[in-house]
């Protein structure tokens, strides 16, 4: 009779108590995110003759949008082995020796597409470009070859993995972000083609709500 008892008063409890709803809310024009991850460039043209393709072993942006468009800062650092040699006044490469590839971009893309769950937005923009090795007949000294201005042009695919709330007016969606970059390489005498970067990182998107009065 004591749980029955209990039982109904927790029934009438609910029933007198005033519902509290979980409000609405939008999302505001901004959000910015930051992502760290791995990638893979396949190498295109007469410079796939000389170099294998490399293994970006960093790759580190920042993402700002406002509504549709979103603008990428980011730079990638890879390695890869010289197939044969090739000697230029600007840059030269032995056979067999590893090489750094350096990649600093921007871009700004239009997005096609968003739900709760996935972001994909195609790019345009342009970024650097530049190769290196050590020296190691004179103290590992680092050779740098030149520095190239070049476009790339591409397309971003973000995956929503979970999203959590740190204050009552931002939001916070841990991301795995897919990128795929194709960028014209136009470097010193023989080394021309291109490259396609697949790179793939782990991050966080801030975005700012406004809640909604009924």
């Amino acid at each position: 009779s004591l749980v029955l008892r209990w039982h109904q008063k927790s029934i009438d409890d609910l029933r007198t108590t005033k519902r509290i709803d979980i409000p609405d809310y939008e999302e505001k024009n901004n959000s910015w995110g930051m992502d760290i991850g791995l990638g893979y460039g396949f190498l295109t043209g007469e410079i796939s003759n000389y170099l294998n393709n490399h293994i970006d072993f960093l790759q580190y942006g920042f993402m700002y949008s406002h509504k549709k468009y979103s603008y990428d800062l980011r730079a990638i650092l890879g390695a890869h082995t010289a197939k044969q040699s090739f000697d230029n006044n600007k840059y030269s490469l032995a056979a067999d020796t590893g090489n750094l590839v350096a990649f600093i971009e921007a871009s700004a893309g239009y997005q096609l597409y968003k739900n709760d769950r996935v972001s994909i937005y195609p790019f345009v923009g342009f970024g650097i470009f530049q190769l290196s090795r050590s020296d190691k007949s004179n103290d590992n000294e680092t050779i740098e070859g030149p520095i190239k201005l070049q476009p790339n042009i591409g397309l971003n695919f973000d995956y929503k993995i979970k999203s959590a709330s740190i204050s009552s007016r931002q939001r916070t969606d841990l991301i795995l972000k897919t990128r795929i970059t194709y960028e014209p390489i136009n470097y010193t005498g023989v080394l021309k083609g291109g490259t396609w970067n697949l790179t793939i990182g782990i991050g966080g998107v801030f975005q700012s709500i406004r809640f909604l009065e009924k």
